[in-house]
């Protein structure tokens, strides 16, 4: 009875589980069914469901055999059937263990080749890639297979012989049994030989020589072992073969014992001390072919074949004419600082409390014919319903009034007003601006959103106007539509009862779900790894997301790993509509074999990236986070000689700068430049570079992002000869300058904040032009105000209130137009310092008339050096 009432409780929990989990499978299948991705649901539900029977008859399938087989010589006990259920309990388990592995499976199924073949075994790399890991995979199934069938025998027996004492059941062992045993024992060292066969590529991600990769000492020590390991393997295997019918288990110690030793010895002894005594006293001989290996597998793992290296002069004289030549790259010259922005934009823009910026974007615009290729700065204003007032936290409130941000804000890099604010070019709600907005509702963005229901019998908030607000309805087609079924069963996968008990649903009303566009992306595709920063493209009157997605593997050999992995491309871009939550896969690298067999596997899902729109793929960008992996790898891997590499000789480092007072790496940043010897302005992602254990600059590598010359990597290197400041040293010549220095104190210590932005290498024609933002932000908490631009070219370092009067005074003229140093843009802003200065005098506010004065100084500086040519 007690056995029946255990049966009964484990098929109640089972069913219990099962309906939940069917609950959860049919809200899937609605989701993807209504976003057109139910193909990619169905194939990888298929592959998951055959792995899991498949595992599962597999295991139980042997295990059941094993007690058959076992039960015909111990016979029949009241507790078979409790081992039965047992056989079905680990067949679950196996076939679970398998269906984690679906991607990999897939991938072997469908995979392609890499036209790589690795120097040790002259395997292409996609064996190790696809083939290597399912290998792997099917012998740790094996195995697990017949040790559970090994503890249920086990079991039978100790069941079969009353459970008495070990030394009781080992002195009645059955002859049968004994047979049996070594049947099972003959399959797992057979195994563990096909283990041993499987790991010789490992040495292929060894680590024990100079470099990452198979070494002297792996290819002439730790094979051989490795081989000789096998061969005791498989001898053991046929030993226990030979003993199922000649009973004898003498050898069988002695063989286990020699393997052990041979495991000890030749596995860390003997490599360490070959490694010690051949290798380290000849190393460069014996490792070079080694390390080329390395170099070589490593800059295709990580796609730095392509860089190519040019020579850049580097002049600190900065001529007028070079000013001239790069006008459009230097009226694109990023003097906003993203933190500092942000901040801006949340004081000026988020209009309500329940409005936020999440981050800021880098991106560029054809505004107009007269502006041309303009960079901008941009940001989503998204709505956070934790913000709501504990009276507005309700669930009407946070799932159907409260459903979506509104609008963007946009700004030029380089303006400023008076006051130091960015000025707009996209602001305020509902939008305006340069960029039409005419779809400006935000339902799919960066933030943890919950579900949101649409088109209920309660209209929408929209956005505030005014003392009132404005509310609308749903007019798209980007959630699940709710029925009656469908409702309940979101219901309860949400554990939501108030979803099903409300009455403002009608038979109109959209469930939206996956909301963050990294959860929405990452829930259809998960075997692609996503870019930490979506960002935001204004086109077409709409919102749109992109996002950077790559195709990884840390089975890629002799490739150093690096940040987890030792293989990325940045195969896909991923498009999300903010309003509808569209999502769209576009490849953006057709030669990666990875992203090449996930096509094979999900035909119909990926397009080219031709096939993107226009005005969308002109927004396109080399990635932050992929340039910053390479970068970290090519500072060493530029070196391509074996033996300039071993002696680390030409190590690069990635210079430091001051930000707020706090020292950090130099972040790869975007500019918008002509390249030398070019008249065209393009956008970038830009690197510099410093020599190992000093400050000086030895380059810069620059990631191409406009069409035609998308993903080129150009390193433009310096003469080894020269000395080129690097940010770090600009940043001590501004501290060691007694007018900037000084002035930078006095603004630190008034009640105020000084916070010195990113020191930005621009790069003109021949030379370097130095740029670093000064804002300065009250102890209150007030905005960040752009005050002073500090510009250098190397040899002389100036501050001026704008860009344009810093580079006049760094070059000593202006140009004849007078865009450069207006002389009456001079007078009008030493004016407007006046008379903010009498402003804050009579409003007795002395922190801000001292801040005017000083700017009052400054302008008058400004007018005097574009009126007088300064000293020689």
């Amino acid at each position: 009875m007690k056995n029946k009432k255990s049966i009964l409780g484990i098929i109640v929990l089972v069913a219990i589980i099962a309906s939940s989990s069917l609950i959860n499978l049919y809200t899937d299948w609605v989701w993807f069914s209504s976003i057109g991705y139910l193909g990619v649901f169905s194939k990888t539900l298929f592959t998951k469901v055959a792995l899991f029977v498949v595992g599962g008859v597999f295991v139980f399938g042997l295990v059941y055999l094993n007690l058959w087989f076992s039960r015909k010589y111990l016979g029949k006990t009241e507790l078979d059937n409790v081992l039965i259920l047992g056989a079905l309990g680990v067949g679950a388990l196996g076939g679970l263990s398998l269906v984690g592995s679906w991607n990999r499976v897939l991938l072997f199924l469908n995979q392609s080749s890499f036209g790589v073949v690795d120097p040790i075994f002259g395997k292409d790399v996609g064996f190790y890639v696809f083939t290597l890991p399912i290998l792997g995979l099917i012998k740790n199934f094996l195995l697990l297979g017949i040790v559970f069938s090994l503890g249920f025998v086990f079991a039978k027996l100790v069941i079969s012989l009353g459970a008495k004492d070990m030394e009781e059941v080992l002195n009645n062992l059955p002859t049968r049994f004994a047979s049996h045993l070594s049947g099972l024992f003959a399959i797992i060292f057979g195994l563990v030989g096909f283990h041993f066969y499987l790991n010789r590529f490992s040495v292929l991600y060894s680590d024990l020589g100079v470099v990452y990769g198979a070494g002297h000492t792996d290819v002439n020590v730790v094979l051989p072992v490795i081989w000789i390991m096998m061969i005791l393997s498989v001898i053991i295997a046929l030993v226990f073969v030979y003993n199922i019918w000649n009973r004898s288990f003498r050898v069988i110690p002695l063989l286990v014992l020699l393997i052990l030793v041979v495991g000890v010895l030749g596995g860390s002894l003997a490599p360490s001390v070959f490694q010690g005594l051949r290798v380290s006293p000849n190393e460069l001989d014996l490792e070079e072919k080694y390390i080329e290996n390395n170099i070589e597998f490593t800059r295709k793992a990580y796609d730095l074949e392509k860089v190519e290296t040019r020579d850049f002069e580097a002049n600190t004289n900065i001529s007028i004419g070079e000013i001239e030549n790069n006008s459009r790259t230097i009226e694109n010259a990023r003097l906003w600082d993203y933190r500092a922005l942000q901040t801006t934009y949340e004081q000026l823009q988020e209009i309500r409390l329940y409005y936020t910026f999440t981050d800021v974007d880098i991106d560029r615009y054809s505004l107009n014919e007269s502006d041309g290729y303009r960079q901008v700065m941009l940001s989503t204003r998204e709505i956070d319903v934790d913000k709501l007032s504990s009276q507005a936290d309700t669930w009407v409130n946070n799932h159907l009034i409260y459903t979506h941000g509104y609008g963007a804000v946009m700004s030029p890099v380089n303006k400023k007003t008076s006051e130091g604010a960015p000025t707009f070019l996209v602001k305020d709600i509902p939008p305006e601006g340069e960029v039409k907005i005419t779809r400006p509702e935000v339902y799919y963005g960066t933030l943890d959103y919950s579900y949101a229901i649409t088109d209920t019998d309660r209209k929408e908030f929209d956005y505030p106007s005014g003392d009132e607000n404005v509310y609308t309805s749903y007019k798209g087609s980007g959630g699940v539509e709710l029925s009656g079924l469908r409702e309940l069963a979101y219901s309860y996968s949400f554990g939501s009862i108030n979803m099903f008990l409300t009455d403002y649903t009608n038979e109109d009303s959209q469930l939206m779900i996956h909301r963050n566009v990294k959860e929405r992306v990452e829930t259809i595709a998960p075997f692609l790894e996503l870019d930490k920063d979506p960002y935001v493209v204004l086109e077409d009157g709409r919102i749109h997301w992109i996002i950077d997605a790559y195709t990884t593997t840390n089975d890629y050999p002799y490739s150093q790993p690096s940040g987890g992995q030792n293989y990325v491309r940045n195969s896909v871009k991923v498009v999300v509509d903010a309003y509808n939550g569209d999502v769209s896969f576009y490849v953006a690298d057709e030669d990666d074999p990875i992203i090449n067999s996930w096509k094979n596997v999900f035909p119909n899902m990926f397009e080219s990236l031709e096939e993107m729109p226009n005005n969308l793929r002109d927004h396109i960008r080399y990635p932050e986070d992929y340039f910053s992996l390479q970068m970290e790898v090519y500072r060493e891997y530029h070196m391509q000689e074996a033996e300039v590499f071993y002696n680390q000789e030409d190590m690069w480092e990635i210079p430091q700068e001051k930000y707020s007072n706090q020292r950090q790496r130099v972040e790869p940043y975007y500019v918008s430049i002509s390249l030398p010897n070019t008249n065209k302005t393009e956008f970038m992602l830009i690197q510099p570079f410093t020599p190992s254990n000093r400050d000086n600059m030895i380059g810069w590598v620059g990631a191409r992002s406009d069409s035609p010359n998308y993903g080129e990597l150009l390193n433009y290197r310096f003469p080894k000869g020269k000395l080129i400041y690097g940010p770090s040293q600009i940043e001590a010549r501004i501290d060691q300058d007694p007018t900037i220095s000084q002035q930078l104190t006095l603004w630190d210590q008034r009640g105020s904040q000084l916070i010195r932005g990113n020191l930005l290498a621009i790069p003109l024609d021949d030379s370097m032009l130095y740029i670093e933002p000064v804002f300065i932000q009250s102890d209150e908490g007030s905005i960040p105000e752009l005050r002073r631009v500090i510009v250098s070219n190397g040899d002389n370092v100036v501050m001026a209130e704008t860009l344009d009067k810093g580079i006049d005074r760094l070059v000593g003229e202006r140009a004849e137009d007078g865009g450069i140093g207006d002389i009456e843009s001079s007078i009008q802003q030493a004016l407007q310092n006046y008379y903010n200065a009498l402003k804050a005098q009579q409003q007795g506010n002395w922190s801000q008339y001292g801040e005017h004065m000083d700017e009052l100084e400054e302008s008058l500086e400004d007018l005097n050096s574009t009126t007088t040519q300064p000293p020689e």
